[in-house]
């Protein structure tokens, strides 16, 4: 399965001002430097982006994000020339290229950056991580919100979030200059070293954290796999400091979480990292082995879920479904285009499922609700969820930062397009009021009764997979996607793996439960 990367969709919100800056190089290496990591990033967003695009326009948006260092700077295109200005003042002019290449255009857009950076104090002041970050933000900016551009240090971050990282398994508070272990991983390098949840760091490596970003304390406490890190640690309520040296392993975020309540297994999924799939599985292992026969059925908690990697989405989806269509993908490049199917497996051996979102549910999380919801498998209780169907590619670039490109869309098994849509669900908790008395029972209910927007909603996108932004709109409406995670989501499934009646009719497709307002 190929490892094409389904970005959160928290991290297309992410300022990206923040990044560091390095010392200038020598003028005899900036402008090769430069060269080299346009070239790069260019062409892989000619080559990858899902629409056909103009390498010129590109271009010319990134050399014109020189001017948010440098304000008096601007870059003009008037017909087959384009003007560098300091202000009034013509800096240089530039021929433009007779052709479309990236990797002409890449060149370009270094002489200009640096003529800009020889006439400029700020650009010249200015670090090649800063410069590279405002000229492919800008090159970025005008294709769609989830590309972009992430400089070195905070590329790593997200690399360790994906693939794990050469860690200590803790993680932290800053509150008022004041840095905390908020949570200490069991089996831990940082657990066996005796730092428990509330102790404060002081020090790593013989240096103060005083002062440092909660971002660059944890760039600090990572590194490589099985090398050693001295920490300065105090006990949270008080006393002596004491040094702890540990060695760093291999650390996957953990996603997946598991408990008991009563006759039904309660998973909540917060994202999806190398480590999903098999994590959820060793949980339903344990579930069966807790519970027996008196295993009824599964609660799925997507809620405030931003997505992950596909190919784990693809395989959760697969652990619940015997056969059929988890999804496909359509792009311009080759490769893009892909079909997913199940591969013969139901570890829940047809028990009923309810999946949890809400407006914040996006991502690989919405390939699974979406793909459960088109099979039949589970039925989706809370708000339409966020509606970010596509796929971003992530490549590498020379100075270890990263372009992630849009390069997919998301076709759920009933064959409509993801995006913007969202996954709109069976049963609508949108605006129920969480505090009425008998409420799980009164939405299964009401719902049960005849209130069929959302089904409506369901029904259109099956006969019309393309729908219009107003049609979108009006789908959504039926169910707005509200951030939620109230215990009323949670009665109510917990109310239909219960009944056996009310989830088989739950998942009719024509009568499928929908809206319901408790009054």
């Amino acid at each position: 399965m190929s490892r094409i990367r389904l970005a959160a969709a928290f991290l297309a919100t992410l300022a990206l001002g923040a990044c560091a800056t390095g010392p200038e190089p020598p003028a005899d290496r900036f402008l090769p430097m430069a060269e080299a990591e346009f070239g790069a990033g260019f062409t892989n967003i000619d080559e990858r982006y899902i629409e056909p695009l103009r390498m010129s326009e590109l271009a010319l948006s990134g050399m014109q994000g020189i001017s948010k260092i440098d304000p008096k700077l601007s870059v003009t295109r008037d017909g087959n020339v384009i003007r560098l200005a300091d202000g009034e003042r013509t800096v240089a002019f530039f021929d433009v290229p007779a052709t479309e290449s990236p990797v002409v255009w890449a060149d370009l857009t270094a002489r200009v950056v640096e003529a800009g950076r020889a006439d400029s104090a700020a650009l010249g002041k200015a670090g090649v991580e800063r410069i590279y970050e405002v000229v492919f933000d800008g090159a970025l900016t005008h294709l769609d919100r989830f590309s972009r551009y992430a400089p070195a240090a905070l590329a790593r971050l997200q690399r360790g979030q994906r693939d794990g990282f050469g860690g200590i398994g803790v993680a932290l508070s800053l509150d008022d200059g004041v840095v905390r272990f908020e949570q200490v991983t069991v089996d831990s390098p940082a657990a066996r070293a005796g730092i428990e949840p509330g102790d404060v760091l002081l020090g790593i490596a013989g240096q103060p954290v005083a002062g440092l970003s909660r971002d660059a304390i944890l760039e600090r406490l990572r590194g490589p796999v099985d090398s050693e890190l001295r920490l300065s640690v105090m006990a949270g309520m008080g006393g002596p400091p004491r040094d702890v040296t540990l060695r760093r392993e291999l650390i996957i975020p953990a996603t997946v979480s598991f408990e008991r309540r009563g006759d039904v297994a309660y998973f909540r999924l917060s994202g999806f990292n190398e480590e999903t799939t098999q994590s959820l599985e060793l949980a339903l292992a344990r579930a069966k082995r807790q519970m027996g026969a008196n295993l009824h059925g599964a609660v799925i908690d997507l809620r405030g879920n931003p997505g992950g990697l596909l190919d784990q989405a693809v395989t959760v989806a697969d652990l619940f479904l015997a056969r059929g269509r988890i999804l496909s993908t359509a792009g311009r490049h080759p490769d893009s285009n892909q079909i997913f199917d199940a591969a013969g497996n139901d570890l829940l051996e047809g028990k009923p499922i309810v999946l949890l979102d809400d407006g914040n549910t996006a991502s690989a999380a919405e390939v699974v609700a979406a793909a459960l919801q088109d099979q039949r498998r589970a039925v989706v209780v809370g708000t339409s969820s966020y509606g970010k169907g596509t796929v971003q590619t992530v490549h590498r670039l020379p100075n270890d930062g990263e372009i992630v490109i849009t390069w997919s869309r998301i076709l759920p098994p009933s064959g409509y397009v993801l995006n913007g849509v969202g996954v709109i669900p069976d049963l609508c908790t949108s605006e129920v009021d969480p505090k009425a008395r008998n409420a799980a029972a009164r939405i299964v209910d009401t719902a049960l009764e005849g209130h069929l927007e959302t089904a409506a909603a369901r029904a259109s996108l099956r006969a019309h997979p393309r729908p219009t932004v107003a049609e979108i709109d009006a789908m959504r409406a039926a169910c707005p996607p509200n951030a939620n995670d109230a215990p009323l989501d949670l009665e109510v499934a917990r109310e239909l793996v219960d009944d056996a009646t009310l989830y088989a009719r739950s998942l009719e497709p024509q009568g499928a439960p929908e809206i319901a307002k408790s009054k």
